[in-house]
């Protein structure tokens, strides 16, 4: 014999009690997926950033579009963010980040000069620190929407060739344009996970044939 969820409640406060946890529970779940199909209340720092106009950024300008210069280019890059990545690490603002890009301009412009020479190209090379033009860009998954932005340019020779582009601050050059940062913080919802589950787990039984 069925005996429904109201039997076992005492009349009629117990009803009241139980018909509030039943709403606290399906509200719970709701919010839970409404999370979970949101992105799980992912937030990085480059979003953060992004919000509030933090960045700083690194923008390197080939000699021409030669596959040589264009090598020269990504090893300038590479010996650039070596010199700086000591100094940045310490950086925990944006306007910190511009202040000690400011006081080692010499020390990437020389570690600039020294890379290109290392691959064959005695041409002039500047750096500066500005404001810059740059297009849209994506990084770690979010939108840089085009504008100007604070940022170290570094100019070789005539500075007709592909650019290169990355975030200096939060510090993305560092670990990969393309990385996801190794301290994001991710809200997991325990309903959403099993929602996930139940979803794979269906997904492969309608893969089995016959199924």
């Amino acid at each position: 014999m069925r005996r429904s969820l109201w039997a076992f409640a005492p009349q009629p406060l117990g009803r009241k009690l139980l018909l509030r946890a039943l709403l606290a529970f399906v509200a719970f779940a709701l919010l839970s997926l409404a999370l979970y199909f949101l992105g799980g209340g992912h937030k990085t720092a480059l979003a953060t950033a992004i919000e509030s106009g933090e960045l700083l950024r690194l923008h390197i300008l080939a000699n021409d579009d030669g596959a040589a210069a264009q090598e020269t280019k990504l090893y300038v890059r590479d010996r650039v963010l070596e010199a700086l990545s000591p100094a940045l690490s310490a950086a925990g603002s944006e306007r910190e980040a511009e202040a000690l890009t400011l006081a080692n301009l010499d020390l990437a412009l020389n570690a600039a000069r020294a890379a290109a020479l290392e691959r064959g190209f005695a041409g002039e090379i500047s750096a500066a620190v500005g404001s810059f033009p740059f297009p849209d860009r994506t990084y770690a998954g979010h939108l840089v929407p085009a504008g100007d932005y604070r940022a170290l340019r570094i100019v070789l020779g005539e500075g007709k060739g592909q650019n290169w582009w990355c975030v200096m601050y939060p510090p993305l050059c560092f670990v990969g344009e393309d990385a996801v940062e190794p301290d994001a913080v991710r809200f997991e919802s325990a309903i959403g996970n099993w929602f996930k589950q139940a979803k794979q787990k269906w997904d492969e039984k309608r893969r089995k044939p016959g199924a």
